[in-house]
């Protein structure tokens, strides 16, 4: 909240600082925050997830380099899905692709290991990112305390 965390802030300032960090976010940039205890206290601390996070962001670019600019689109929505299934629908909403595109790229991405299916082989309805990737992306490094 306002009150408890800014003392040199007005109001506006703030907003104005939310804008910039919201902004980034949508660019994609990762935002990290450390307090000046944490920094002054707990330097190797603050280096360690700074070095576990580089690896991460690393890993996951080249990881991506595979991919086309499409693929990597929808794939970066089945992130943001996280373990949550969707649909095909709601892939071509996000991604403003239609449908023949969208059921291709699925379909190249589901081949590759990149997401899995949800449901018979006959008809699919939905999709989730495959355990392994997800795991692999986000789990790896949960050691960190």
């Amino acid at each position: 909240g306002f009150d408890t965390h800014v003392t040199k802030m007005d109001r506006e300032k703030l907003a104005d600082e939310h804008d910039r960090q919201n902004s980034m976010t949508y660019h994609r940039f990762s935002i990290v925050r450390f307090t000046y205890d944490q920094l002054t206290q707990k330097p190797a601390d603050c280096v360690k997830f700074l070095k576990l996070l580089l690896r991460k962001l690393e890993n996951e670019s080249s990881w991506m380099d595979h991919l086309t600019a499409r693929e990597r689109l929808v794939f970066q929505y089945a992130l943001r899905c996280g373990e949550r299934a969707f649909g095909l629908q709601e892939v071509m909403a996000v991604v403003g692709m239609g449908e023949k595109q969208v059921r291709h790229l699925l379909r190249n991405l589901a081949e590759a290991g990149w997401i899995v299916t949800d449901g018979n082989a006959k008809r699919v309805r939905s999709y989730r990112i495959n355990p392994e990737v997800w795991h692999k992306m986000f789990d790896s490094d949960s050691s960190w305390d």
